[in-house]
């Protein structure tokens, strides 16, 4: 994991995550969710101390995370459905399937996720179209 310096672009090693894939900001100031896929696992990273412990096991087929701080949700994906995540155990929770507005119903491979907070929107992209999830 790197510190990068907004104004100036360098970045600064602090700690090596082997493995990581898909990472979101967490609830408060300071700390992020990752997953690490090949061993399945949920990890929170502190960045005041640039440390990081397991959470839980997540299921193997989670790709990406995102966090809905009004709510305190964090959620995941699998290649077509919506997931909550145990913010505590790792555990995971089908929420539903990605369907979009177009006459075509299901969204293809889901690749990464994000939370709009100011706008209370969670969208999605895949490789061609970025879809607000409702």
């Amino acid at each position: 994991m790197y510190e990068i310096d907004p104004l100036t672009g360098f970045t600064n090693h602090r700690i090596t995550m082997v493995g990581i894939e898909g990472s979101t900001d967490a609830l408060e100031d300071g700390l992020v969710y990752a997953r690490i896929p090949l061993l399945d696992l949920l990890i929170l990273v502190n960045l005041d101390s640039w440390s990081f412990y397991a959470i839980g096991s997540m299921t193997p087929s989670q790709r990406d995370l995102a966090c809905d701080e009004a709510r305190q949700l964090l959620y995941g994906t699998d290649r077509f459905s919506l997931n909550l995540v145990s913010r505590f155990t790792g555990g995971v929770s089908f929420v539903g399937d990605f369907y979009s507005t177009t006459p075509s119903p299901v969204v293809g491979l889901i690749r990464g996720l994000d939370y709009d907070i100011a706008r209370d929107v969670l969208v999605g992209t895949d490789n061609t179209h970025l879809w607000r999830i409702n």
